[in-house]
């Protein structure tokens, strides 16, 4: 099945001759608000150029009084130049034909305003319905008027002109919403005539709703000769490549290779570019390529992620995607920890006695994927040599006497352990508000991020404010971003520098808005 979609415009319907014009137009005069709109014809052309007359009046005066002599004095360049593409071959020609029409007769509403010969009101195409009729009937014999469909562009109010491109698109997308369409059909798009508004709305619609079945008739009324199909797949690509790019400038890098996974197998996105997506992609899960051998949990690596982290959880806070930079933000917090203790301890160099043989106590505390403990080499030590071995790697004296089985260890795990732990190692270290709350004790009712994560709670951006406020209501602001800047990127980026930890810093917003510009059809 072919489908033909038609937007119409004034210069859809032109004038052979005007012999007939004032004995017509005298007829309905007293409809066009005084306006002669006397048929003109463009300076400095052959006699025998069309003449032209605004879409509305063209109506009034020949779609009202339409006759098979009066027909034909009338011209249809563009119209023509379509037909004739779709009737050279068979496979072509339409099973229905859909014309879109515009009526903006709720915008311009006041006589004064439709006085004015330049109004957009006299663009409309409505009144030319009588006449599209005619032409369709005798171009297209075989298509019964049931499968001829006319959809009238009408807004209902003075702020949706249809030069408005928001508002046109959505008045095509309802327009097109009341109509059945077979889903195999091919569907030919003609949209040159009308307001570019129009014309880009139909356009995009189009490709929306049908994808690659679209193909669009292009021509020039004053060349019928350069009238062509191109294939709608070519629109397609491009729209979806601005989407890809839209994507990664907001932060949505993964949906975007989702999205140019077709192009990348045409050959039509450099590769480079695709793999510089897939190198942010993995920045975005934390998945930095470490080189053969690597440990994941060393402390240079597990820094770098913490820097990731934080650059990430900046931008779901900006995208206001709130529980996800929670959730991210108490796991980046807690590898701080973790990251601080052991580069700290890293430095000391005293000894403890293990299986009657000196051991570098360094060496005694271990990160496992279950988090930070006593190695599994002093695991099974006595509760005081295990004691000992922690006192000489300055874990809190007030911690240790709490110590009275081989559970109670996990202390070295716990936020609050970790957190007294390294200010025992490091007294200049200052906790920023968040930190220091979520390592103390914590009311259920007020603990904000385990309501969230733990009852898929919602939440508006004064409550996240008051979370990293350490569930303080802030007094004002309810700048997520700002607030969490200046609370909790901006000490905790000090604190890593302050330790010496090793890290490399990327600025992701301007890494995306240059992936983004580098993104193009081959």
């Amino acid at each position: 099945m072919n489908i033909w979609i038609v937007t119409t415009g004034s210069s859809d319907v032109k004038l052979k001759t005007d012999e007939n014009w004032a004995n017509l137009f005298r007829k309905v005069r007293s409809q066009l608000y005084d306006r002669r709109f006397a048929p003109t014809q463009p300076p400095n052309t052959d006699t025998d150029e069309p003449f032209i007359v605004p879409a509305r009046a063209m109506g009034m005066v020949y779609g009202s009084q339409l006759t098979d002599e009066y027909y034909e004095d009338l011209h249809f360049p563009l119209l023509d130049a379509f037909s004739a593409k779709l009737l050279e071959k068979g496979k072509t020609h339409p099973d229905r034909i859909i014309v879109i029409l515009t009526n903006q007769e709720v915008v311009f509403d006041n006589e004064d305003e439709r006085k004015l010969d330049k109004s957009p009101y006299w663009q409309d195409t409505c009144t030319l319905k009588p006449i599209f009729e005619q032409y369709f009937k005798l171009k297209f014999p075989k298509v019964k008027n049931e499968k001829i469909d006319y959809l009238e562009l009408k807004p209902q109010s003075q702020i949706e002109g249809l030069d408005n491109w928001d508002q046109a698109l959505v008045l095509v997308q309802k327009a097109f919403s009341t109509l059945d369409f077979d889903k195999n059909a091919t569907v030919y798009v003609s949209h040159q005539a009308g307001t570019p508004a129009i014309s880009s709305a139909v356009q995009f619609v189009s490709l929306a709703r049908f994808g690659k079945q679209v193909e669009f008739l292009v021509s020039n009324e004053y060349n019928p000769s350069l009238t062509k199909v191109i294939d709608g797949s070519q629109y397609l690509k491009g729209i979806q490549v601005q989407q890809a790019k839209g994507l990664i400038e907001s932060g949505s890098p993964g949906a975007a290779l989702k999205l140019l996974e077709s192009e990348q197998v045409e050959g039509r996105i450099d590769t480079q570019v695709i793999d510089n997506i897939s190198q942010v992609v993995d920045f975005f899960n934390l998945n930095r390529s470490l080189e053969s051998g690597g440990d994941e949990f060393s402390i240079e690596a597990a820094t770098q992620r913490i820097v990731d982290a934080i650059e990430l959880i900046r931008i779901f806070f900006k995208q206001s995607n709130y529980l996800l930079g929670i959730a991210l933000l108490a796991a980046a917090q807690e590898t701080f920890l973790k990251v601080a203790v052991l580069s700290k301890i890293a430095k000391i160099n005293a000894t403890s006695t293990v299986n009657g043989s000196p051991q570098e106590v360094k060496n005694c505390v271990v990160w496992y994927s279950s988090g930070l403990f006593l190695s599994n080499a002093v695991n099974d030590q006595s509760i005081p040599v295990k004691k000992e071995i922690l006192r000489k790697l300055k874990f809190p004296t007030e911690l240790l006497d709490k110590i009275v089985n081989d559970k109670d260890f996990q202390v070295t795990n716990r936020n609050y352990g970790l957190l007294a732990w390294l200010q025992n190692l490091e007294p200049n270290f200052k906790p920023w508000p968040l930190l220091k709350w979520s390592c103390g004790y914590r009311n259920s009712d007020d603990d904000l991020r385990n309501q969230l994560m733990h009852n898929l709670r919602g939440m508006e951006a004064a409550e996240v404010c008051e979370y990293l406020s350490e569930n303080v209501k802030p007094s004002s602001s309810s700048d997520v971003v700002k607030t969490y800047d200046s609370l909790v990127k901006d000490p905790l980026m000090w604190e890593l520098k302050r330790l010496g930890l090793k890290f490399d810093r990327e600025k992701i917003d301007q890494k995306l808005q240059s992936l983004a510009a580098s993104l193009r059809l081959n």
